[in-house]
């Protein structure tokens, strides 16, 4: 990042680094499912670092597993990754992870709906997701979803059946919506 300035008649010019913090991997989540690791037909996905401010500047090399949190979606429309918007997905990634649940991946559909992928515990091709609006309220979502969280029956639920944990919907307002296998 170049910064520049002028302090006492004098040009002042600062060069840093970005830091890659996440993965943009594209519009679309590609799942290739029950090909072996090592067969050539298997697909890897192109993602560019994304720095604290939802910028993308570099292209990333291929990681397995969930080394960065993966964004998914038009970043291209800049919908959400507007400083604003991207530090709000942040927060709510964060929240996330300050309740037990660790979010991998996060796909903004093309009608405004989101899902945050959460870690997969079982051998399916894609983890659970906890679904929202990008129109929401992140902080009053994410309110609502650490109250769900701590009150019977979800809190049993989760301890006992988190592998067949389908999704976790927060679109509808208070109220939570989940579904097990």
């Amino acid at each position: 990042m170049l910064n520049i300035s002028i302090k006492n008649k004098m040009l002042e010019v600062s060069l840093t680094e970005r830091m890659a913090l996440y993965t943009w991997c594209g519009d679309t989540i590609n799942l290739v499912i029950g090909l072996p690791s090592g067969d050539s037909t298997a697909r890897e996905e192109k993602c560019y670092f994304v720095d604290e401010a939802g910028y993308i500047f570099d292209e990333a090399p291929y990681f397995s597993g969930d080394v960065y949190f993966k964004f998914y979606g038009l970043a291209n429309l800049g919908t959400y990754f507007s400083k604003e918007n991207f530090k709000q997905l942040i927060y709510f990634k964060d929240t996330l992870l300050g309740i037990g649940l660790k979010p991998v991946s996060l796909y903004v559909l093309d009608n405004g709906d989101i899902k945050v992928f959460l870690s997969n515990l079982n051998k399916a091709p894609i983890g659970p997701y906890i679904a929202l609006k990008a129109s929401s309220n992140f902080q009053k979502v994410a309110e609502n979803l650490q109250t769900a969280l701590t009150t019977e029956p979800l809190q049993s639920d989760l301890k006992n059946q988190y592998s067949s944990l389908l999704y976790i919907d927060l679109r509808f307002g208070n109220k939570v919506v989940y579904k097990f296998r």
